[in-house]
């Protein structure tokens, strides 16, 4: 009888779920977080705000004679003159030219001055739009050093090429004529962010000492550790042993658990990730160790939220990240969009109708939407991970 009975409830619980419209990965757990999980929303300063607004490194002044801004200019001089004689400069690199180690196209004004030359650059390391960078030679163009001005187009400075003011003045610093921007709240297509001119006629400073300022000696200027969220005062903010500059995980040093390896493999692109779907799933050992791996200049680094301590453990591959808990970024002011990238996980939830069985989420925090859903099943040979369901607007 109880066999019977058994067998007639196996064959209950999968009715009772297609007939409520469940899914064998549903969570209690996840549907709770949803509920009582509020994202923190960007809060746009009014112009008001923003004619009052002064920049944490950097000083700027008003003045009366200025270029005035002039939304018919979208390409810097270099840029023009490739996109105006239809150059293929986008499928043939033997033709792109450098300054330095800098694309040409990215370049927004370049100038030189006896001894010294120098340029204002758009890069996008570290920001969802361009980021204002400097490269400066004090030896005639034989050696640069770069350094990222934590200023982000529109947010609220934006920095103007087609002026007239000399970009190098009489101390060495650079200057440029800048204003400033209101963003909106809204978002159009594919994440794009609308603006509006708040206040124009200001000429920006970027002084050489604070642009190369690095408290603690770590190879992070106090600006990128401003960014990163790192301690401008510690080499190794962590204590792992890492110092900020290569570590790849700056953040957070916890100890690595049984579903560390769940998260790493998202988050790495794992290609075991995606072996379900075309036949058997090959498993990850539970004890698998990702190796260290060291960040350079050109690591792309991203921003994640997550208060999981499974994954504030991770080893990132691709990408520097830099974990922050849902606490730290509610009590940040969002008053535009995030300068860095990224997106948030949540937590591991217990799936109800599948043993030994997790699910979670990676979505975007702002613009078009994309979201992806993970489960996680513990064997004792190893995690089948894989894709529950993928949105993207």
């Amino acid at each position: 009888m109880k066999k019977y009975l058994s067998l007639l409830l196996l064959l209950w619980v999968p009715a009772v779920m297609m007939a409520q419209g469940y899914s064998k990965y549903d969570s209690r757990e996840e549907d709770e977080y949803d509920k009582n999980h509020k994202r923190v929303r960007m809060q746009p300063l009014s112009i008001e705000e923003v004619k009052c607004y002064r920049n944490d490194f950097f000083d700027f002044e008003r003045v009366e004679n200025y270029t005035p801004y002039n939304d018919t200019l979208f390409f810097a001089p270099y840029q023009d003159s490739v996109f105006r004689h239809c150059r293929p400069y986008f499928w043939d690199r033997s033709v792109r030219q450098y300054i330095g180690k800098v694309d040409r196209m990215c370049i927004l004004k370049h100038e030189k001055q006896g001894q010294i030359e120098a340029f204002l650059y758009e890069g996008n390391a570290y920001d969802d739009l361009p980021g204002i960078w400097v490269a400066y030679s004090s030896d005639e163009g034989k050696s640069w050093d770069y350094y990222y001005t934590g200023i982000v187009q529109k947010k609220p400075l934006y920095v103007k090429w087609y002026s007239g003011v000399p970009l190098i003045n009489n101390q060495g610093d650079l200057q440029v004529e800048a204003c400033l921007f209101v963003q909106k709240a809204e978002f159009g297509p594919w994440g794009m962010e609308y603006f509006n001119l708040a206040e124009d006629g200001l000429l920006l400073t970027l002084d050489l000492a604070t642009l190369q300022k690095d408290t603690d000696g770590d190879g992070l200027t106090d600006i990128t550790e401003a960014l990163f969220l790192t301690n401008p005062t510690e080499k190794d903010t962590d204590g792992d042993g890492i110092t900020d500059d290569i570590d790849m995980n700056p953040r957070f040093a916890l100890p690595r658990t049984d579903k560390t390896i769940v998260f790493e493999t998202v988050l790495n692109g794992d290609d075991r990730l995606y072996s379900c779907q075309d036949g058997p799933c090959e498993l990850i050992p539970l004890d698998e160790i990702t190796p260290v791996h060291y960040a350079t200049d050109t690591t792309v680094t991203v921003m994640v939220i997550s208060d999981d301590p499974n994954l504030l453990s991770v080893q990132p591959v691709a990408q520097r990240i830099i974990f922050v808990t849902s606490e730290e970024y509610a009590q940040k002011q969002h008053h535009f969009t995030d300068e860095l990238g990224g997106y948030d996980i949540t937590p591991l939830f217990k799936c109800d109708f599948e043993a030994d069985t997790w699910v979670f989420s990676k979505s975007s925090r702002t613009g078009s939407l994309f979201e992806s859903g993970y489960y996680a099943k513990k064997t004792k040979d190893g995690w089948e991970i894989g894709n529950t369901y993928m949105i993207i607007e």
